[in-house]
């Protein structure tokens, strides 16, 4: 009895190959367009395998490399411009900030137009005359000149006592009013009180700033990187998925040979030209994926269109062995200690912190120092009042408490209390977070790098016994399902073998990124961009 299997298993396996990846590189196209011979002459060789992955994956001068990709990501990245963006929001905020502890100095000039002074006491005063004298001291009696026979009334010096109408009217008021004044405000307390604390809490936030903009970068990198090693593994499926058709189509011209000299049944034939069909389909299929991860790694790249990529590292080369990756828990205080993130909320409560210190502030008196200088024409410092320019001054300082501040300050105080709780909360969740993301990095390095062993075997197990069922096959001792069954093996195998190097290099980056071992990328900033270090 002939056995049966149905190829459904080789579609799961070539899309396993395709990620969110970006970048194209173009394999070797092969014309199936034209339909199978008949009957050929003498055995039929098994297509070469290897080769054509092998030359799809030589490093090719000019190619993408994942450095490359990672650090035009970087330098394009939206999400990355707007965290410089908070750094510089908080530098201005810092700038703000001290800037409110500057003395106020206001200078002015003022004009204004008077109406005719009028002064009518009516009859509360009556008529009169104003007495006075030259000399003060007490009034006598005697002679109103030397040598007079008159008496008057004389001060101390012998100066007779005068007497003038009592009018109390300024001749020619001025009518316009000229003022040019100056004054100065020092919040004297504020400089002890507030300013030290107000530029820690400003610093502290902008170091969170930056630490959070270079945590973006990093993700971004390793986005970026793993982007490129999708697109590879989708561009080797492609060209895997066409050696796969080649070799099944030979396998047909062999079925169809035997159908001929009547030593295999049509059942052979239909079998093997289905598996061509779902083998094309899935071709198909991957190759939409390549075009999708080709168009996601122009968009990380900031690129508007795709062009045809080539790849330019050499992923199947060894590994660089990390060091320090034995002992799991060692990697989670690491990264615990090293993570930008965890750097970033501990800013960021330092910053809140210094913010309380500076609010508290607010519950005690505050001390002002002021200055005031005028020059005005006519100054109300000077009478009687003459249209003439004259300067005076006033400084002084101010002690004053304001009740409705300090319950205001109370409530203001409550809630950065509140925010530095939900930072201490995030802080734990942060911590857990890369507990597990460090494990699960770490973890699936381990797979990587024990399956790399066995995959490289199974490689060459596969592959030998695909040319020994060829070889039956082509003398009859083997059925279509074998050769069915050794090719899904072999790639399998193949791509098994590939994508686990491709593997191993993705769970080192994964782990490096967990731990806080990757390093902020040095670029140049594209013109429109943000700056990074």
């Amino acid at each position: 009895m002939i056995r049966m299997r149905a190829f459904a298993p080789v579609l799961p396996l070539s899309l396993t190959l395709l990620g969110s990846g970006v970048a194209w590189a173009s394999p070797p196209q092969v014309d199936f367009g034209e339909p199978p011979p008949t009957a050929v002459e003498g055995p039929v060789q098994p297509a070469e395998f290897e080769d054509p992955l092998l030359l799809i994956l030589q490093p090719q001068p000019g190619g993408l490399t994942s450095e490359e990709v990672a650090r035009r990501a970087v330098e394009s990245s939206p999400t990355i411009a707007a965290k410089q963006a908070s750094v510089e929001l908080a530098e201005a905020q810092l700038d703000s900030t001290l800037y409110q502890f500057i003395p106020r100095v206001e200078v002015s000039f003022s004009y204004t137009r008077l109406s005719r002074a009028k002064i009518n006491f009516g009859n509360s005063l009556g008529d009169g005359f104003l007495v006075g004298a030259l000399n003060e001291g007490p009034l006598s009696l005697g002679p109103c000149e030397p040598g007079s026979i008159f008496q008057c009334v004389i001060d101390t010096g012998g100066s007779p006592v005068g007497a003038f109408p009592l009018d109390f009217s300024v001749p020619n008021p001025p009518l316009n009013a000229f003022s040019l004044q100056a004054q100065l405000g020092v919040p004297i307390s504020d400089y002890i009180a507030r300013m030290p604390s107000a530029k820690k809490s400003g610093q502290a936030q902008i170091v969170a700033a930056e630490l959070a903009r270079e945590a973006e970068q990093l993700t971004a990198q390793k986005n970026a990187r793993i982007a490129y090693y999708d697109w590879v593994r989708a561009s080797v499926g492609v060209v895997a998925l066409e050696q796969s058709i080649v070799r099944t189509k030979a396998r047909l011209v062999d079925a169809q040979a035997a159908f001929d000299a009547g030593v295999a049944s049509k059942a052979d034939t239909m079998r093997l030209d289905a598996a061509i069909a779902n083998l094309s389909a899935a071709k198909i299929e991957a190759e939409n994926f390549r075009e999708l991860a080709s168009q996601n790694l122009a968009l990380l790249m900031g690129e508007s269109e795709f062009s045809s990529y080539t790849i330019g590292e050499d992923v199947l080369s060894p590994e660089p062995t990390l060091a320090d990756t034995d002992n799991l828990q060692a990697l989670i205080d690491e990264a615990q200690n090293e993570r930008l993130e965890g750097k970033a909320i501990a800013a960021s409560r330092k910053s809140i912190d210094q913010g309380i210190k500076t609010t508290r502030a607010g519950y005690y008196p505050r001390l002002d120092g002021f200055a005031d200088a005028t020059y005005a024409n006519p100054n109300q410092r000077f009478f009687p009042l003459e249209p003439v320019w004259n300067g005076s001054w006033a400084a002084g300082l101010r002690l004053s408490f304001v009740l409705g501040d300090a319950i205001r300050t109370s409530s203001q105080v409550k809630e950065l209390e509140a925010n530095r709780r939900q930072l201490d909360a995030q802080q734990a969740l942060v911590n857990r977070g890369l507990a597990l993301e460090v494990a699960a990095a770490w973890a699936e390095r381990q797979s990587a790098a024990a399956a790399l062993e066995f995959t490289e075997q199974a490689k060459q197990s596969a592959a030998e016994g695909y040319r020994v069922a060829v070889d039956l096959f082509q003398v009859g001792e083997a059925t279509t399902t074998d050769i069915l069954d050794a090719e899904y093996e072999q790639v399998a195998s193949t791509l098994g073998a590939i994508n686990t190097k491709i593997d191993l290099r993705i769970a080192n980056l994964k782990l490096e990124y967990a731990t806080g071992r990757l390093e902020p990328m040095v670029t140049e900033a594209k013109p429109g961009s943000m700056p990074t270090r």
